[in-house]
């Protein structure tokens, strides 16, 4: 029986396979790989707290490979649309470009774009704000009132969840989550 390996391992020995193979850039550049993962939901009850109750998370992770090591970067870009969330990611020259958005039946969207140059991170872009990381890896969206707030977070992400049920659970049981999109929904009141 084989062990579960996680998305982030998956990434990083496919980074490091390429590496070992001959296969790539290797030999003037950086190895580059991107992954993204959405997921949205939606209440359809009254009361629906935005961003808790119906949401679009997107986590990313950004793997450079250099000189036989690998450096894994992740970012979660989590919004209060719960529409469609699509995301690509674009390769050009030495660089890397992931682009994702978060919009609503009401005509509501949010755009982000992260890119890497020649193995060097660059800044998150939400809603055409650049986000540097030195602040946080969490990014969270509201998009109730023009502009949109953007709270950036530092949070762990090593087992931040993917799954739209353990999002859903962490949006109810994590005050920093919960908090911001309460108060930017006009419900400051914990539930």
């Amino acid at each position: 029986m084989r062990a579960p390996t996680s998305g982030l391992a998956t990434i990083a020995l496919a980074v490091a396979l390429l590496a070992l193979g001959g296969c790539g850039r290797l030999s003037s550049g950086p190895v580059h790989a991107c992954n993204m993962k959405s997921t949205s939901w939606a209440a359809k009850a009254n009361g629906a707290v935005p961003g808790i109750d119906e949401a679009s998370v997107t986590a990313i992770t950004l793997s450079i490979g250099t000189n036989g090591q690998t450096n894994v970067y992740p970012v979660v870009i989590w919004s209060d649309l719960s529409g469609e969330a699509p995301g690509q990611v674009r390769g050009t020259g030495n660089a890397t470009i992931c682009v994702g958005s978060h919009s609503s039946a009401d005509g509501r969207c949010v755009q982000f774009e992260w890119q890497e140059s020649d193995g060097q991170v660059g800044p998150v872009i939400i809603a055409g704000v650049p986000h540097d990381l030195t602040s946080g890896f969490l990014f969270l969206v509201s998009t109730r009132q023009p502009p949109c707030v953007i709270a950036q977070v530092p949070y762990n992400l090593a087992d931040f969840p993917t799954d739209k049920d353990a999002l859903k659970k962490l949006a109810e049981s994590d005050p920093t989550i919960g908090d911001f999109f309460r108060k930017h929904a006009g419900t400051d009141a914990p539930r």
